[in-house]
């Protein structure tokens, strides 16, 4: 009997070598961009929502201090 071998390709995990702004360093192709900038865009979410948070606890302190 011979044995037929099928070659599976696995994606490697992302980590920030493997993508730079939504492009993709592999001929992976459109959906591993698609997939590299949702993920981009949601990692930009959270640093806005983490900016914005500190800006308004910022300013609240700051108004705080000009009531005194």
């Amino acid at each position: 009997m011979e044995s037929t071998a099928s070659t599976v390709e696995v994606a490697e995990p992302m980590t920030e070598k493997a993508y730079d702004g939504g492009e993709t360093i592999s001929d992976e192709g459109e959906r591993m961009q698609r997939v590299v900038a949702t993920r981009t865009r949601s990692e930009k979410a959270r640093v806005i929502a983490r900016v914005c948070e500190d800006r308004t606890r910022e300013s609240a302190s700051e108004h705080h201090k000009e009531e005194r």
